[in-house]
């Protein structure tokens, strides 16, 4: 094989890469995350492009403001938290499992 041949497949293992890249940058809005706070008085709902899609706050989470801002502040941390570890999963089933690059998606 020569090294025309090995450049040939490492540019179409690239193009390869470049084309789930998009693909999973497309899909971003499809996958979702939930967050809570405060056992379960506070929920947090985000997408892959950490976007919130819907905040639920019972009733009883209501009565101390700076409580309900400490626990909605909890539960968008942990949406975030684990929206990152889904992409992260997302992109090691598509192959896309390289260091940093989770990071970049957004």
């Amino acid at each position: 094989m020569s090294m025309f041949d090995n450049l040939g497949a490492v540019m179409k293992m690239a193009k390869e890469m470049q084309t789930r890249m998009q693909d999973m940058q497309q899909n971003l809005h499809t996958v979702r995350a939930f967050g809570d706070a405060g056992a379960g008085m506070v929920r947090v709902e985000i997408n892959g492009r950490h976007e919130v899609v819907r905040v639920e706050i019972r009733d009883d989470a209501m009565e101390d403001r700076e409580v309900l801002e400490g626990l909605v502040h909890a539960a968008m941390n942990d949406a975030v938290r684990r929206i990152s570890e889904e992409i992260k999963n997302k992109m090691g089933e598509l192959g896309l499992n390289i260091p940093g690059l989770s990071d970049m998606m957004l």
